[in-house]
């Protein structure tokens, strides 16, 4: 579960945090989330591929959007949340500020669960 600040986050508070911030908020928050869906994992280490200079900015646009795809054809609405946040959290190597929609996503999915 999301803590109040991360549930929360402005858009001015995001600008006044370094990417690798944004980065490491992201990657603590989905090392503290069990998901077993597609990508999920490949997600996660892409972004820490990223912090230690192995993944471009390029590649993380390519994969983001991979990412959206899948959510576009998978048939669960509540899975889709997980799909679109996964692919808004890589985007945020691109924009930092992506990690708004990210959250929101996530909200949704906890405030939908069954």
């Amino acid at each position: 579960m999301m803590n109040e600040t991360s549930r929360h986050l402005t858009k001015e508070a995001v600008e006044t945090m370094s990417k690798s911030e944004i980065l490491q908020l992201i990657l603590s928050m989905m090392h503290d989330r069990t998901f077993h869906i597609e990508l999920f994992d490949e997600a996660y280490h892409f972004i820490k591929r990223y912090l230690e200079g192995i993944k471009t900015i390029h590649e993380a646009r390519l994969f983001a959007l991979l990412i959206h795809k899948m959510a576009r054809m998978n048939p669960d609405s509540h899975q889709r949340l997980l799909y679109r946040a996964w692919g808004h959290a890589v985007a945020s190597i691109h924009v930092k500020t992506h990690i708004i929609p990210m959250f929101n996503y996530l909200n949704k999915y906890d405030d939908t669960k069954e």
